[in-house]
């Protein structure tokens, strides 16, 4: 099976359904996640740096 799963924001797919998409790559389905924003605007004007 071919999976597409999409997210508005970076990590959205991977906080909500994750764990699903890993069983179904360890059953042999073939997974892709797309987000449709860079996720420049989400942040409060914390740099990269201070995020480490």
């Amino acid at each position: 099976m071919k999976i597409l799963a999409i997210g508005a924001h970076p990590d959205d797919v991977e906080i909500c359904c994750f764990g699903t998409l890993a069983r179904c790559v360890e059953r042999g389905d073939s997974v892709v996640v797309c987000s449709v924003t860079n996720g420049n605007q989400g942040h409060f004007g914390i740099g990269p740096n201070s995020c480490v």
